[in-house]
Parts: C-alpha cells; sequence; structure tokens
C-alpha cells in the first residue's frame, strides 16, 4: 500500500498564507505518496468564508478530497495549543503525522524527502518513537507584488538555545536557529556531515515529522497560549521516550516569519492581537495585576511555572538531555550527547 501523510496544520482567525501552504504541499508532492491536509480554522464565519475562498483547490473535486477542512469558534479556543490540538484531532490512522504552520512553503517532492530521511533517522536512533524536527529557514514573496517565491539554498536550522537569552524575561530561555556546518560546533559539523543527523535539544513546532507513534502523543494541555508551548512539548515527548532528531538537509519546507509589506501576503493574526480584538476574551483578565507583562506574557509566565511546578522531575531529565538550565538560561553544551532518551522503545525491524 502507499504510504499515507497526515499534515497538521492550525489557523488562528486569518492567515493570507494558508493558500500558499496548501497549494505548495499538495502541487509539489512527489505523487508517490497520499497526502491529507488537516486544518483546524478558528475565527469567525467572515474569515472562514474568505479563507475557503482563497483555497482555489476547493473547487477541484478530486484534489479537495485531499483536504479536511473544519472552523472552531474563536473564543472558545484562543491559544496556540488548542488550534494545534484541534488539528491534530483531524487524524485518520496516516503512516506518517508532519505538523506544520500555516504559513509554510513545501518544496517540490518533500513528501518523499521526508520518508526517506525519517528511515535513515530511525536506523540511528533504533527508536520508533523517533521525530524529525528542525526550525525552516524563511521564504519571502519579492517586492512589487510578484507572485514568486524565494527559497534560500541553505541547510535547515538547527535549533540551538542561546545562553542567557528569554522570550519571556527569567521564565522560557530563547532560541535560535544555526547551520550545523557552520562554525557553532566543530563536533556537530563532523556529526552532520558523517551521518546526515544530529540530536536536536528541543521539538520544533513548526516542523515535526514522525509516525503513528507521534500522532498518537501530540496533544497539548490545553490551556498553553505560546511561548511556553514548544518546552512543555519537548518536556513531554521526552519522558514518553521519543528522540529528536535534527535531519540534514536544505529545505524540505520553509516557513514566512514575519509580516511583508506586500500586497496579499503574509498579513496574520497572533494570539496577542486576538486578545485585543475580543472582548469576550479580553474580559477575562478585568482586574488581574499582569505587572509590566502583556497577556501572552502573563499566561505564558503562569503556565509554564505551574507546569514546572508540577513536573518537575521530568523537566530536571529535558534539562539534563538538552544541556540547558531553563531557570537561568544557561547551557551546558550545544547540542545534546545522544539520541537515546527516557523510555526508550527500540525498533523490532527497520
Amino acid at each position: 500500500m502507499r504510504p499515507k501523510i497526515f499534515v497538521s496544520v492550525s489557523v488562528l482567525g486569518w492567515d493570507t498564507e494558508l493558500p500558499t501552504t496548501v497549494l505548495s504541499c499538495l502541487q509539489n508532492r512527489s505523487g508517490d505518496n497520499d497526502i491529507t491536509i488537516g486544518i483546524a480554522f478558528i475565527g469567525n464565519l467572515g474569515e472562514w468564508d474568505q479563507a475557503r475562498q482563497d483555497i482555489l483547490v476547493l473547487d477541484d473535486p478530486e484534489t479537495s478530497k485531499m483536504v479536511k477542512m473544519e472552523r472552531f469558534r474563536l473564543k472558545d479556543n484562543w491559544g496556540v495549543a488548542k488550534g494545534r490540538n484541534l488539528a491534530a484531532s483531524l487524524y485518520d490512522g496516516e503512516d506518517y503525522f508532519f505538523q506544520v504552520d500555516a504559513h509554510t512553503y513545501f518544496v517540490k517532492d518533500w513528501d518523499k524527502i521526508l520518508i526517506s530521511k525519517y528511515r535513515d533517522a530511525i536506523k540511528i536512533t533504533n527508536n520508533k518513537k523517533t521525530i524529525l524536527t528542525a526550525i525552516p529557514l524563511e521564504y519571502v514573496h519579492p517586492g512589487g507584488g510578484v507572485n514568486e517565491i524565494y527559497l534560500a539554498e541553505k541547510n535547515i536550522g538547527f535549533p540551538a538555545f542561546l545562553e542567557g537569552k528569554w522570550w519571556i524575561d527569567k521564565v522560557i530561555p530563547g532560541w535560535n536557529h544555526v547551520d550545523p556546518c557552520g562554525m557553532y560546533s566543530y563536533s556537530l559539523k563532523t556529526m552532520v556531515t558523517n551521518t546526515g543527523f544530529a540530536p536536536a535539544a528541543k521539538t520544533c513546532a513548526a516542523f515535526m515529522f514522525g509516525s503513528k507513534e507521534l500522532a498518537q502523543n501530540i496533544t497539548l494541555p490545553d490551556h498553553l497560549i505560546f511561548w511556553e508551548e514548544e518546552l512543555v512539548q519537548s518536556v513531554e515527548l521526552l519522558s514518553l521516550g521519543f528522540s529528536f532528531v535534527y535531519p540534514l538537509l536544505v529545505g524540505p519546507i520553509y516557513h514566512m516569519y514575519g509580516e511583508w509589506t506586500t500586497p496579499t501576503h503574509g498579513a496574520r493574526f497572533n494570539v496577542g492581537e486576538v486578545f485585543s480584538m475580543y472582548k469576550e476574551i479580553n474580559d477575562r483578565f478585568e482586574g488581574i495585576d499582569m505587572g509590566k507583562r502583556n497577556p501572552v506574557e502573563y499566561l505564558g509566565t503562569v503556565n509554564f511555572n505551574k507546569y514546572y511546578e508540577e513536573n518537575f522531575d521530568k523537566v530536571v531529565a529535558y534539562e539534563k538531555y538538552a544541556r540547558v538550565s531553563l531557570r537561568s538560561a544557561m547551557v551546558h553544551g550545544k547540542y545534546p550527547d545522544g539520541y537515546a532518551n527516557i523510555g526508550f522503545d527500540p525498533v523490532e525491524e527497520v
């Protein structure tokens, strides 16, 4: 039977790059695998109708069968975790699970590339709970309204914690992508050059590719808002025995990070904007002293501090694996020592 891939996408209110995501995913597939895109659209009816009009492929009866798109009310599903979970709930037993953002560009033969790389990865990890993960580089639409995608011919980003840097001060340490074949680490460069892989310190929500095991364990705590998402997910998946594997690749997907001035490209809601736009959500914070933090930072602080205290043993095990101290943003190593994780689940036959 042909392998099946489920692509999990959540949209918060509005994203002009959703058509790019859907069309590039389908048009650039190899044809060797069956693709299903599951889209959780969290927004009002007007935004929903516009999104369906924008995705022209939905007018094609055959191609539209590859797209599952459901709408959910925004005021009940504010926050990145609910969106991710709703998208993942559309999974229906496919062989592979691929989580991406709604502003993603898929390169030619992306599906064939990922399956091949995944099969090679589990030969190294010997762990059926293996996740390919990385930080996608940026794609851009050129200026002047020219609808041609620019893709940098560079290695996909290796996730690296940044010493002393924070996303939320003293709560969520910062990270960035580095080129593992650059000046970051000679030993890392040697490893990825010789094997094509390296252990990753964390999962990256915009690029997580795995098998059914990932699909069955991807669910996040519903209340997570934004910055705390990837750390909590990394701690949880590590505790369940997953191996985080960086694949040395150019592509196979790219990501739009900013909102660009080119007409019709790059505009989207973020969780902070949703807070300010919807009175029902705003009212929930009336009378709460958030200090100098905005609602996203405030909730991220509350959520992660509570998670840290309630899951201390898991967090400590993760810190040891990732070689980072989350409370001080101190980095003790540029990458993990190996792939074997807690709850290691070996592959019986590769």
